[in-house]
């Protein structure tokens, strides 16, 4: 069954890019503040292509930059990437 690019995660897919996320970042003591749905691009939308279901995940570890923000493809199965979120930085603009 193809997924509307637009619909609900599932528990499966949340469960899906936290254990890709467990493999690609060292710290076993990363925890999650927010997971959601990245949102596609319209025009890919409505092109009716098969889009890629991607995640972003924002939480804090050990690290002392704050936090990490990472996108994570469940369709393709891989980690997109992860960054410093830097919070210290961004509070001091």
């Amino acid at each position: 069954m193809t997924l509307h690019p637009l619909e609900s995660l599932s528990a499966d897919e949340v469960t899906t890019a936290i254990k890709l996320f467990r493999v690609h970042h060292a710290d076993e003591k990363a925890y999650f503040s927010s997971i959601g749905l990245k949102e596609p691009d319209k025009r890919e939308v409505l092109g009716g292509k098969k889009i890629a279901r991607v995640l972003a995940l924002s939480g804090v570890d050990q690290q002392p930059d704050g936090g990490f923000v990472s996108f994570v493809d469940v369709t393709g199965k891989k980690v997109l990437s992860t960054t410093p979120s830097d919070t210290r930085r961004a509070g001091s603009l």
